[in-house]
């Protein structure tokens, strides 16, 4: 069988090399248009800020694939996809395929071609603004957007001594975020002095400069825009099922075009508590797709059922993290919603170094399910979330909270798991 793979990023090589070690007499070919491939986008703030090695951003050079067996093609961009007589125009060639892989992931919904504008979704945009900061020696820095990407840029351009500042058309800070939690993180970020201008978007873009929408001017010698994101939609027609821009697939990663296959950030994936399509841009995701998609082409029995949309950022020192439906999601599904907030400790806390977070957990009274929870603080914040994920996965009752044998010591974890403070609150 031949299998031709669109996108030499996570999910991309993640699948390409899988299925070759299951089906090693199978020719599998990979068409990145980059000179890259193994490239992930999560790790490319903290290589802009000089805290991670390019090695981190790119994992392996292409000649490592190729002697395994993979047929990789780097600097080869497609031009168009014949669906019905199965084949791939490129700016090289012309190839045919008997199923065909789509991992082409996600760029900004807004591209302007400026030499001082700049986007990140591939591992060249990481390069290009290293190279433009390094080059260039900017002062000031304007981010349009305050999610993920636009966050974590915020630190990188600190920590590369230059102002920011932040354009968001919300009127709040990172919206994912109960009210409380997003004070405290606009508040983290102007003790930075980085300007941010909420409820406000452009209407002129130029050179140095730009226009809100209030008319107020913002000049800059650096532009990120971060605005969101989108399938890369103009190589892959019209055939395609797609929503909000994503590609719609089924659980075995199948478009609705037979033979024709998608994963990584270019598609949505199932909410397992609402079963609604969801957005889930991230590399442990694109990673798990790759694996499941090998399995599946390879005829073992597999499917991917969605995700919790679990995730985690930081800012300096401040980590934060969520998984689930948030409160105001929850009640418009018509859940009955409870709420817990609490302290969340990691050690015992009359040590110094202790440092308390903050969780709050919602919950369906009617079931006593957990249907989300966000934590913020300073250690463990992800990986207690990961905790109340599986639980939500497994629709683990709050009543059997109490059946888990947590691990403990002053110096490690508090008496009172969040999930124990979960219990002891709602299970009278």
């Amino acid at each position: 069988m031949k299998i031709v793979v669109i996108g030499g990023g996570a999910a991309g090589m993640m699948f390409s090399t899988q299925y070759k070690k299951m089906n090693p007499k199978d020719e599998v070919i990979i068409l990145e248009k980059s000179p890259y491939v193994s490239w992930a986008g999560c790790p490319s703030p903290y290589y802009i800020a000089n805290e991670l090695p390019l090695k981190k951003v790119i994992g392996s050079p292409a000649q490592t694939f190729i002697d395994k067996g993979l047929d990789v093609r780097i600097n080869t961009e497609v031009l168009e996809i014949n669906y019905d007589e199965k084949y791939i125009k490129t700016n090289v060639d012309t190839l045919n395929y008997d199923k065909l892989v789509i991992a082409v992931g996600a760029k900004s919904t807004l591209n302007i071609k400026k030499e001082n504008y700049f986007t990140l979704s591939h591992a060249t945009d990481a390069i290009n603004i290293k190279n433009f900061i390094e080059t260039n020696k900017p002062k000031n820095a304007l981010i349009l957007g305050l999610g993920f990407i636009g966050l974590e840029m915020v630190e990188a351009l600190l920590l590369n001594n230059i102002n920011v500042t932040v354009v968001e058309k919300s009127n709040e800070v990172f919206n994912i975020l109960p009210l409380e939690y997003r004070n405290v993180l606009k508040e983290k970020i102007e003790e930075k002095n980085v300007n941010i201008l909420l409820g406000n978007g452009v209407k002129e873009f130029n050179e140095n400069n730009v226009v809100l929408e209030n008319n107020h001017k913002i000049d800059f010698d650096l532009l990120i825009i971060s605005t969101g994101i989108t399938t890369k939609t103009e190589i892959l027609g019209d055939k395609l099922d797609l929503l909000n821009g994503k590609i719609i697939v089924d659980n075995n990663f199948k478009t609705n075009i037979e033979d024709v296959y998608a994963l990584g950030d270019a598609v949505l994936n199932k909410n397992i508590i609402t079963n609604n399509y969801t957005y889930a841009p991230f590399g442990d995701v694109a990673n798990k797709h790759g694996m499941m998609l090998a399995k599946i082409l390879s005829g073992k029995k597999s499917e991917f059922i969605g995700v919790n949309n679990s995730y985690a950022t930081s800012f300096f020192d401040l980590k934060i993290a969520g998984t689930g439906l948030t409160e105001e999601i929850a009640t418009n599904k018509g859940y009955n919603v409870g709420k817990v907030s609490m302290e969340v400790l990691t050690k015992n806390s009359a040590f110094e170094s202790s440092k308390p977070g903050k969780a709050e957990i919602i919950y369906d009274k009617d079931t006593n399910l957990v249907l989300g929870a966000t934590i913020i603080g300073y250690e463990a914040v992800a990986q207690f979330i990961d905790q109340i994920s599986i639980v939500i996965r497994f629709k683990i009752k709050i009543d059997d909270l109490i059946s888990i044998d947590f691990a403990y010591s002053p110096t490690n974890a508090s008496v009172w798991n969040p999930l124990l403070v979960l219990y002891r609150k709602v299970i009278k």
